[in-house]
C-alpha cells in the first residue's frame, strides 16, 4: 500500500510539473506575439560609464537610443567599479553588477572594460528591467546598445535578420525586421 500511494504521489508531481511547463510555454508563445510598444512619454534613459570608458561613447549611446526608440536620454555621472564587481580575472561580472548597481531607472551602463556572463560578451540585459551593460571592446557599440535595449522592453531574440538575431543572424546595418518592430510599435 505504502509503494502504491508513493507512486501515485510520484505521477501527481510529474502531471503539475508538465502542467506547470506547459502553461509557461503558452503564456510565453501568447506573449511574443503581443506588441510591446515603447512608451516615451515622460521617459528617461539614464547613461553612465562605469569603470574605464569614453564620455564620447556615452554621447554616441545617447544619440542612438533617442534616434531609434525616441526616449530622452540623460547622461549621469560615471558609476566607479569596486572590486566586488569583477571576475577572479578582471572581468566585469554581469550577474554582481545586475544586482549591486543602482538600476531603479533604466539605465545604460558603457565601459572599456571586458564583460563576463558565462563568456566574455559584448552586452547584457534584464530582460523587461531596468539594467544595460555594454562594452565597447567589439567595436559595435550603436548596435549593441540597441539590442540589449530592445530587451529591457521585454523581446527576445529573433529568427530573421535582425538586430536582435543571434550572432550568426544579426543584421549587420543595425536595422529591425518587420516583426521586432511590429512588438516594439516603431515604424
Amino acid at each position: 500500500m505504502k509503494k502504491f500511494i508513493f507512486f501515485i504521489l510520484i505521477v501527481t508531481g510529474i502531471v503539475y510539473l508538465l502542467r506547470e511547463e506547459y502553461q509557461t510555454k503558452q503564456y510565453s508563445d501568447s506573449y511574443l506575439d503581443k506588441t510591446i510598444s515603447v512608451d516615451v512619454k515622460d521617459q528617461v534613459v539614464y547613461i553612465s560609464g562605469l569603470g574605464d570608458f569614453n564620455q564620447s561613447d556615452l554621447e554616441t549611446a545617447s544619440k542612438k537610443i533617442t534616434e531609434v526608440y525616441g526616449l530622452k536620454c540623460e547622461i549621469i555621472e560615471p558609476t566607479p567599479t569596486y572590486k566586488e564587481l569583477y571576475t577572479s580575472d578582471n572581468k566585469l561580472n554581469v550577474n554582481t553588477c545586475s544586482q549591486l548597481l543602482n538600476h531603479t531607472n533604466k539605465t545604460v551602463y558603457i565601459t572599456n572594460e571586458y564583460i563576463f556572463r558565462d563568456k566574455i560578451v559584448c552586452g547584457s540585459s534584464i530582460s523587461s528591467g531596468n539594467f544595460v551593460i555594454v562594452s565597447n571592446n567589439f567595436n559595435d557599440l550603436k548596435n549593441t546598445t540597441i539590442h540589449e535595449m530592445a530587451h529591457t522592453f521585454g523581446l527576445g531574440h529573433c529568427d530573421n535578420q535582425c538586430i536582435l538575431g543571434h550572432i550568426e543572424l544579426g543584421d549587420p546595418n543595425g536595422k529591425f525586421c518587420n516583426d521586432c518592430k511590429l512588438k516594439l510599435g516603431l515604424k
